[in-house]
């Protein structure tokens, strides 16, 4: 997955994030669930990142 899809994907999820908070609140299960999705997806861009830096 590129840079520019996992954007897309971070997005979506962090939407989903919001209304399953809004709906069951923070500590439910799905909404925990949702969360470490998207931490897996940014830790996923961020790796991808700086993977393509140059170095110096």
């Amino acid at each position: 997955m590129n840079c520019a899809e996992l954007l897309q994907k971070m997005e979506r999820e962090r939407q989903e994030l919001h209304e399953l908070a809004g709906r069951y609140g923070f500590q439910h299960p799905s909404v925990i669930s949702k969360s470490v999705q998207l931490d897996q997806t940014l830790n996923e861009f961020q790796w991808h990142k700086t993977e393509r830096k140059p170095t110096v």
